[in-house]
């Protein structure tokens, strides 16, 4: 599929560079059948979909190399994701009058189809998750874009009152964190909690187990002490400018790449896990993700993650993110007893 596929545009990276370049185009059965065993060697949930892809080209890696680089890091020294622009973009959104909000832009929003594949499909999934972060702390709004569990699920899965909790200490934790920055760059308060939380928590830890799998060893130069003490000290002005995020990255580098490379989209680094869940993994799911598996987690129950799938399935909602979360707790849990 065209929405994951950056062949090209690695080519002409090659190309420029002179690399010894090579390519492997995955069926979307062999990346389904290849699932079961990624999640047998993780040894612990892992709650982000990409460990897929990572762990399958970290196996292609490996048949050549040892050691490889890694570009973690750089879209939180940087300010290289979409949710970093959600802070202004807020702002002008509330400039709209509010009887235009509710009655005409977001009812049908919330009942167009929602998912990660098409367009208008995934507009409508950011819409939705942008709503979600209308609060007044930029902490706070940071965080709830950050969640894969949207609004509607989270009333399918447990109490609001625990699920309020939960994110009321999470802000506390996040703003103790980030304390020690400078209270007038909110941006880079929100840069330097990834860069200590969600970066080691998440996408380091995802790399670490996906490579080490294969016996390859994956190298992260953004994260040299020396980069991250400069890039952190620098005001976020630099980073996102008049929207465009990793300002100063794409300036550095206005020589070395072509503007094709540089002024393209960002695409995260995934497949089509929602498209899957719909359809070849909807059975092993089930089989995974039973009554009794989920019986051992106080704070999920089989009729609310049903009925979430049953969203999903029927894309009223893109739910991809916390079903495969679900589903590696589930699988973890299984093949430990």
């Amino acid at each position: 599929q065209s929405t994951y596929d950056e062949t090209a545009h690695a080519r002409i990276v090659a190309k420029r560079y002179g690399t010894d370049h090579h390519e492997y185009k995955l069926s979307h059965d062999e990346i389904i059948h290849a699932i079961p065993d990624i999640l047998s060697h993780l040894g612990e949930p892992v709650g982000d979909s990409s460990i897929i892809p990572t762990s399958l080209v970290s196996r292609f890696a490996a048949q050549d190399v040892k050691v490889v680089l890694s570009g973690d890091g750089g879209d939180e020294l940087f300010g290289g994701y979409w949710r970093y622009l959600g802070h202004s973009a807020i702002t002008f959104y509330h400039n709209i009058p509010a009887p235009i909000r509710r009655l005409l832009i977001e009812p049908p929003m919330r009942m167009m189809g929602s998912s990660k594949t098409g367009t208008l499909a995934n507009r409508v999934r950011q819409f939705r998750k942008f709503l979600r972060a209308d609060r007044d702390s930029p902490i706070a709004r940071h965080l709830a874009w950050s969640r894969i569990m949207s609004p509607e699920a989270e009333k399918l899965l447990w109490l609001q009152d625990e699920g309020n909790r939960l994110d009321r200490n999470l802000v506390t934790f996040a703003n103790v964190l980030t304390q020690s920055m400078d209270v007038g760059d909110t941006l880079n308060r929100i840069l330097s909690f990834d860069l200590q939380y969600s970066l080691s928590a998440d996408m380091l830890q995802k790399v670490d187990l996906a490579s080490m799998t294969h016996s390859l060893e994956a190298r992260v130069p953004f994260l040299d002490p020396t980069v991250v003490a400069a890039a952190s000290a620098l005001p976020s002005r630099w980073k996102i400018d008049r929207g465009r995020r990793k300002h100063l990255l794409i300036k550095a580098y206005e020589s070395e790449l072509p503007s094709s490379i540089l002024h393209r989209n960002k695409m995260g680094f995934e497949v089509p896990v929602g498209e899957y869940l719909r359809g070849p993994l909807r059975e092993l799911f089930f089989d995974v993700v039973s009554k009794k598996a989920l019986e051992r987690f106080a704070l999920l129950n089989h009729d609310g993650v049903r009925a979430v799938f049953d969203h999903h399935l029927k894309r009223k909602g893109e739910h991809a993110d916390l079903l495969f979360a679900i589903l590696s707790l589930c699988w973890s849990e299984l093949h430990r007893s």
